[in-house]
Formats: structure tokens, C-alpha cells, sequence
């Protein structure tokens, strides 16, 4: 829905307005910056794709950082120094990781089931009546039971 994808594109906004923000606070270069935004682009696009748990999206995260953060041609480059690497993993994980659970509800597509159930007239139990009172068997027979 129109509403519900805006309100997605501001979130994503806002994540990414600060994620530059760190990274103005941080003095990146252009590279830092560029491969931070793609490392939290797809962390975010793989969670919310794979409707990952917390642990899971931190680990693909870690994945991402380490390997722009060792320099292993043609695997890895090493854009991120170690302390780089240590700011940027506290930085994401007092705010995205924090906020996890809030990124998944707004990005997890809503599913509604709707539920019908017909009963036709062939279908529905009834009560057979009781007996005539004249088929009922006297009380001294009855007791004899």
C-alpha cells in the first residue's frame, strides 16, 4: 500500500541519514563511505529478504565488515583498519541491531488470511427428536434396570 511504502522509504531514510552521519563523524573517505553504505544496504536487504533472526543478520554483518576489512585478493579488500572496524561494529550495533526488532515488523510483509465457512443445509447436524412418551417404557420397568 501507497502509505505503507512511504512509511518504509522514510525509515530507510533515516538509517541511511545517519549512517552518513557517522561516517562525516568518523572522517571516512569516499571508499570508507561507499563500501559502509553497501555493507549496511545489504545487511538491511538480506535480513529483511530473509526474515533473518538477530544473530543471523549479525553474523551476516560481521561477514560483510571482515571482509572489507582484510586484504585477501581477489576475496577481500582491506578498505576498514581494525579500529575502524571496532567503531563501526559498535556503532551499528547500539543502533540497527538495537533497533532490530522495529526494522523487521516494518519491513516484514503483512499477511492476512481471511477465512470463510459455508454449511450447507446437507451438512449441518441435527437433533433427532425424542420418542413419543407413549413408547416410553413404564417407571416400574424402568427401576427393574
Amino acid at each position: 500500500s501507497p502509505p505503507r511504502a512511504a512509511a518504509k522509504n522514510a525509515i530507510l531514510l533515516d538509517y541511511f541519514f545517519h549512517t552518513l552521519r557517522f561516517c562525516r563523524e568518523q572522517n571516512f573517505d569516499a571508499e570508507k563511505i561507499s563500501t559502509l553504505f553497501s555493507i549496511s544496504y545489504w545487511t538491511h536487504a538480506d535480513a529483511m529478504a530473509g526474515r533473518c533472526r538477530l544473530e543471523d543478520a549479525y553474523r551476516g554483518f560481521q561477514e560483510y565488515l571482515l571482509r572489507h576489512s582484510v586484504h585477501r585478493p581477489p576475496f577481500s579488500a582491506a578498505v576498514f583498519t581494525v579500529a575502524d572496524v571496532a567503531v563501526i561494529n559498535e556503532y551499528f550495533t547500539e543502533t540497527y541491531f538495537r533497533n532490530y526488532k522495529l526494522y523487521f515488523y516494518a519491513f516484514t510483509p503483512r499477511e492476512v488470511a481471511t477465512v470463510l465457512s459455508f454449511y450447507g443445509a446437507d451438512r449441518v447436524e441435527r437433533v433427532r427428536p425424542p420418542p413419543p412418551l407413549a413408547a416410553a417404557l413404564p417407571e416400574d420397568e424402568w427401576l427393574r434396570l
